[in-house]
């Protein structure tokens, strides 16, 4: 079976102009992790083309009516099992060198920490982009992902830096998008059974 493109569908709570969409791509960019502060993740957006560049122009980023961004997030890991042998190592070589027969729990969390922190600053980032189409004017938008967390941090940053909110765009919503209000609520009192029967 072939790969299969997924991806959720919103509406988006109002039509931001132009130059607010940008700004807010621009100020929302993906940043990098600041490793000394003990963070091991970052997110932001990116190119839609290239996810590893945030040299954002409007040319790349609008097409009519469309907008094109990519939701980066990158996250740095050290698999548990090597953090274990460095670790292991780093306790025997001090244990050797000042003739002691343990380390108290403290020490060795410390020690864990600093070992963490040092192998971190070798890694490479394992790094996610996602594609995001925005048509603007029909106030509808598709994120090319479907992890709740993921889109959890989208819609959040969607909200901080582009100032939209974003409502998943599900049966419910095309309805209540649909229908006037008097008609809004004679759906939502539907009964099943007179809903499959045309009733």
């Amino acid at each position: 079976m072939g790969n299969r493109v997924t991806f959720v569908t919103y509406r988006v709570s109002q039509i931001p102009s132009e130059e607010e969409i940008f700004e807010g791509i621009v100020r929302g960019k993906i940043g990098k992790v600041d490793l000394a502060l003990g963070k091991d993740r970052t997110c932001g957006f990116a190119r839609f083309q290239n996810p590893l560049s945030t040299d954002f122009s409007k040319e790349d980023v609008f097409f009519q009516g469309l907008v094109f961004v990519s939701f980066r997030i990158d996250k740095y890991v050290v698999p548990a099992s090597t953090l274990r042998l460095y670790v292991k190592e780093r306790v025997e070589s001090i244990l050797k060198e000042s003739g002691r027969q343990r380390l108290r729990k403290e020490e060795k969390e410390e020690i864990a920490d600093e070992v963490r922190k040092s192998l971190l600053s070798k890694a490479l980032p394992a790094i996610n982009a996602y594609k995001v189409i925005w048509a603007v004017e029909k106030r509808v938008l598709r994120l090319f992902c479907t992890s709740r967390a993921v889109r959890d941090e989208f819609e959040a940053w969607m909200h901080e830096f582009v100032g939209v909110t974003l409502s998943p765009f599900n049966m419910a919503t095309i309805v209540r998008d649909s229908l006037g209000q008097s008609a809004m609520q004679k759906v939502l009192h539907l009964l099943p059974v007179n809903f499959g029967s045309g009733q």
